[in-house]
């Protein structure tokens, strides 16, 4: 009756210690959901550290265009199409290409 009762306990036993494994590995924040989030915080941080360096780019170019007047003559010139007083444009059409016949 013993070595019964001793079997039963150890089959009991291990049943619950499987489905605690179980419950630590599958369940909710269980095991698979630890390494999902240690995974978002691995992308989180690439992120936080790629907005970070562009982030200190724009400062310096905000700085840039605060204290250097050639600077911001260069990027009024480039990016809105600015002229100095003392400047003539000159347009020129672009040829189409194709057959003349």
């Amino acid at each position: 009756m013993k070595l019964y009762q001793s079997i039963i306990a150890f089959i009991i036993g291990s049943m619950i210690i499987i489905i605690f494994f179980f419950l630590v590995i599958q369940g909710d924040n269980g095991w698979n959901e630890l390494n999902a989030m240690k995974q978002e915080v691995q992308t989180l941080k690439a992120q936080n550290e790629t907005l970070s360096r562009k982030n200190m780019e724009l400062q310096q170019k905000v700085n840039r265009l605060k204290n250097d007047p050639e600077f911001l003559e260069d990027v009024a010139r480039q990016e809105l199409n600015v002229i100095a007083k003392d400047e003539i444009v000159f347009k020129f059409k672009k040829e189409e290409t194709g057959s003349h016949e």
